[in-house]
């Protein structure tokens, strides 16, 4: 039974090796240098049955070059074949603390993926290893990554390859041997290559590989010289704007500093003057009202306090009353402008198109021009939510349907809300008011923006097909003549306006 025992350096091939064999003299690494430099063969007896490991140098070696460790591979894998020796698998193992598959793994598993082909991946072993030095969570996100990544092991997986869980157990060990060797031999592909093909090693995909890895390596090698000189390039340019900047700043420093200190003489010179002059001032007026202070200190304090709180009442009261008149005041010539406007608008409109329309009822006013409090939308047909109370006796506080969901109510929390609705059956559509967006409502036929009173198409473009008074009025409607129009109404103040906040 043979198998080859490959991997990167420090994987723990030789550990392996000697852990199952119990030969002491072979050499294992504990820092970053290889301690395998050829490919060596070690016998052992597992269950009577001989089996053959063969230790191979670490693709990232210490001393020698990834062509030089693939070669060597080859020149033994070669002479095997030859003699009639074939391989029953091939164990390849991976540090499983090693953060991510980096570039020496990721060569090392395109190596073996060229030395072995596609035909012989059911004879490997995936193996990792030194689970000891990692945490469990760690080590499972990692073997995962390696498990479903196309670029890592799923290819290999797919095609028949194991992959088992690597511990220091010598028993263990053995029974893994021992199961590969049940095995049917494999004829790997770069002994088909270099024995039947009769191809040199240089001529293999394996020595392929390398080269395009040693291009794109030196490549990237010659790109980070190049970035490495353009940063010294820069930092010398910064270094020498900054000390022209330094010296540029200290001159105007100096500057400043004088002028600064000439200043600080005067305003002291002008302070200590005006300190004298406040000194003899103050003298004299604490001799006048020294006696009459003591003997009033007291009643004038407490009438003081007493005033400025009843002033602050005061104040706190009208600030409030003034407030909710400009309120209520606001939102009712607010409300004025829009039903005028809209009134005006229903006016020209069943003046000028009474022959093509029904007329728009009056009654449309109170649906059209109600508008939410709160996001100032019109509210139109639609459920709505009203409080008497606020805003004064002639009018009251509006919550559109959305705003009062969102919790957004009538300045006072003590209120309670009246689920109201706005009645609308004009011109038979079952959405005949409906409610402006924004005041970027434009025109579907004239593209110019929407502002009072306006047409809408519950079927033409999906429900969202608008038209302005003038294109109406002017014979263009929506696509379909035959479409029953419903209306709405748009602000016609903006929204700075509406809000009381203009710009």
């Amino acid at each position: 039974m043979l198998i080859a025992v490959m991997g990167v350096t420090g994987s723990g091939k030789s550990t392996f090796i000697k852990n199952v064999t119990g030969i002491e003299d072979i050499k294992v690494g504990h820092g970053l240098c290889s301690e395998t430099d050829k490919v060596q063969s070690y016998k052992t007896i597992i269950n009577n049955k001989a089996v053959v490991l063969v230790d191979t140098p670490g693709f990232d070696d210490t001393f020698e070059d990834d062509e030089v460790v693939v070669e060597r591979i080859a020149d033994w894998l070669s002479d095997t074949y030859k003699s009639n020796r074939l391989l029953n698998g091939i164990l390849y193992l991976h540090r499983i603390d090693a953060p991510r598959l980096g570039g020496s793994s990721s060569r090392s598993l395109r190596m073996l993926k060229e030395i072995c082909g596609q035909d012989a991946y059911k004879n490997i072993v995936l193996a990792t290893t030194f689970w000891d030095q990692v945490g469990e969570a760690d080590g499972k996100a990692r073997e995962k990554e390696l498990l479903e990544e196309d670029s890592f092991w799923k290819k290999l997986i797919a095609e028949g390859a194991r992959t088992i869980r690597m511990s220091r157990n010598k028993e263990a060990g053995k029974r893994l041997l021992e199961d590969m060797g049940t095995k049917a031999t494999a004829i790997l592909k770069i002994q088909k290559e270099m024995v039947e093909d009769g191809k040199s090693f240089e001529e293999t995909t394996a020595a392929t590989e390398i080269d395009r890895e040693m291009t794109k390596l030196k490549l990237e090698q010659a790109e980070t010289v190049r970035a490495a000189q353009v940063q010294a390039d820069h930092q010398i340019a910064v270094a020498e704007a900054d000390r022209i900047f330094r010296e540029e700043e200290a001159r105007a420093e100096h500057r400043l500093r004088l002028e600064r200190h000439e200043r600080q003489v005067a305003l002291q010179r002008q302070r200590e003057e005006r300190r004298a002059r406040e000194r003899l001032a103050e003298i004299c007026r604490q001799q006048q009202r020294a006696l009459r202070e003591k003997r009033l200190e007291a009643e004038k304090q407490q009438r003081e306090l007493d005033a400025l709180v009843q002033a602050e009442i005061e104040v706190t009261r009208r600030r409030e009353a003034e407030i909710k008149r400009i309120e209520v005041k606001r939102r009712k010539d607010r409300a004025n402008v829009q039903l005028e406007a809209i009134g005006n608008h229903i006016e020209i409109f069943n003046m000028g198109c009474a022959a093509n329309f029904v007329n728009i009822a009056s009654s449309a006013h109170t649906v059209l021009t109600r508008f939410c409090d709160i996001c100032l939308g019109n509210i139109g047909a639609s459920f709505y939510y009203s409080c008497d109370k606020c805003n004064g006796p002639d009018d009251s506080f509006d919550v559109c349907e959305s705003c009062f969901r969102a919790a957004q109510t009538c300045p006072d929390e003590q209120h309670t809300f009246q689920r109201k609705y706005e009645a609308d059956t004009l011109n038979g559509c079952s959405r005949a008011i409906r409610p402006a967006v924004t005041t970027s409502l434009s025109c579907d036929r004239c593209g110019e923006a929407i502002k009072g009173l306006y047409f809408h198409c519950c079927i033409c473009d999906g429900d969202d097909f608008d038209m302005c008074l003038t294109c109406v009025m002017n014979g263009r409607g929506c696509r379909n003549s035959q479409h029953r129009l419903g209306i709405g109404s748009a602000p016609i103040l903006s929204p700075e306006i509406m809000s009381g906040n203009p710009v």
